[in-house]
Parts: C-alpha cells; structure tokens; sequence
C-alpha cells in the first residue's frame, strides 16, 4: 500500500516489517518519509527544515496558486505559462494543477489571460513551491547533504518527481532537489503506484488531509484513508 507522510514522524514507524509497504512524499512530506524509512535521523532532518525555513526569506515574493479550468490543458496554456515566466508546479487532473511564480508574473497572468477568467483561482501557499525560485531556499536544505546523513531505505521510498522510480540512496539527494526546485507528478505517480504496483489502498498520514483529496481526484477506483498519527496505524 501506499502511506504518505504528512506530519511529524516517529522511527517507531520502522516496525512495519510485517506488511507490504512503500513511502511516497512531496514537499516536506518527501523529508518524512525517508525519516519513516530510516534514511536519515529525525535531528538532522529537523535541522535542515529550519534552515529551509531561513532560507524563505531570500526567495522573490511569490505563491503557489491552485487552478481548476474548464476543460483540459491545452498547448495554449503551457505557452502562456512559458510567456509569463511561471512554472507548472504539480500536475493533479487533465484541468487540475498548482501554478508558481513570482507576485508580479502572477498577477500580469491573471489579469489578462482569458483561460484564467474561466477559471477558479485559489492561494495554496505565499511561496513559489516547486519551481526553480525555491533556490536561495533549497541552497540552505543542502545543509543535510553536506552530513552525509543519508542511509540505504529500509522501506522501498517512490518518487513524485519521477513516476517509475524505486529509489536507491545515491539517488535521493537529486530527488530531494527535485521535489523542492520542479514539477511534481501526482497524475502519472499515482497511475503507476495503481497499474504496476498494484497498490491496494491509500493512505494519508496526518492531520491535513491534502493527499486524501488529491488521491480522491486522480484514482477514484481505490481506498483513500486518513489517519491522524502513525501511532494510532495498525499493520
């Protein structure tokens, strides 16, 4: 099954030996997991999300935008993002994605495009998440690279970023880079997780309920659960 971790995350977790599982995570939910698989100590990831954390104040301002259009993506609205230097920052449905870019690119594009008209515009976050302007952000995250802190999984971890790909520890830095700096890719992640692996149940691990709903939107034909803790998991 797929848990995705979402809160804080104890390395009790590591008892899980006696159920099929696989981690898959985006943001700092990709730090929760490999703490869940023991690739890294918990200090040390805590360490790196407060650098994270100073870091934001060096970006540009800029914000992560929900938008759901009408009908489908069309090549007309990657060129528009393409014009107004904004990025594609997670795809979830074929009219359903997360846009970032800074204020003032933004505000251009919702001002004179006419797909954004027709569309419903939300705020998710004030920072351009999952785009190359993370940068002055993720520079200070490498902090946890630099420790070379990182362990073989103890649990298979997926990536979001690659759809495909079971990784390895030589791989999770550039994946971590991945997350922070591009596009993550729900749609193609959560079809692969339910064609190839066979995943028989989803399950969101925290409070908030973010990948719950996401799941819900992309593969409707399988179990989408919420727990509030690991603790309170039963295997």
């Amino acid at each position: 099954g797929w848990r995705a971790p979402r809160a804080h995350a104890s390395p009790d977790w590591r008892a899980h030996k006696r159920s099929k599982l696989s981690l898959v995570g985006c943001s700092m939910g990709d730090l929760a997991k490999l703490i869940c698989a023991n690739v890294m100590d918990i200090e040390i990831a805590l360490e790196g999300i407060e650098k994270f954390a100073e870091g934001l104040n060096n970006i540009e301002p800029g914000s992560l935008l929900h938008i759901k259009t009408d009908g489908p993506r069309e090549k007309e609205f990657f060129e528009e993002l393409s014009f107004y230097n904004l990025h594609l920052a997670m795809d979830q449905t074929q009219n359903d994605c997360l846009i970032a870019g800074r204020e003032a690119d933004l505000k251009l594009w919702q001002a004179q495009s006419e797909i954004v008209q027709g569309a419903k515009v939300d705020l998710i976050l004030p920072y351009p998440l999952h785009s190359p302007l993370m940068e002055p952000a993720f520079k200070k995250l490498e902090y946890i690279f630099l420790k070379k802190a990182f362990r073989a999984p103890e649990i298979p971890i997926l990536s979001s970023v690659a759809p495909g790909t079971i990784l390895d520890v030589a791989s999770i830095p550039q994946d971590l880079k991945q997350n922070i700096l591009g596009q993550v890719r729900w749609q193609e992640t959560f079809k692969w997780m339910s064609d190839v692996l066979k995943v028989s149940e989803f399950i969101n691990i925290g409070p908030v309920a973010t990948l719950k709903i996401l799941g819900g939107r992309i593969q409707t034909k399988l179990p989408v659960s919420i727990v509030d803790s690991i603790p309170s998991l039963e295997f």
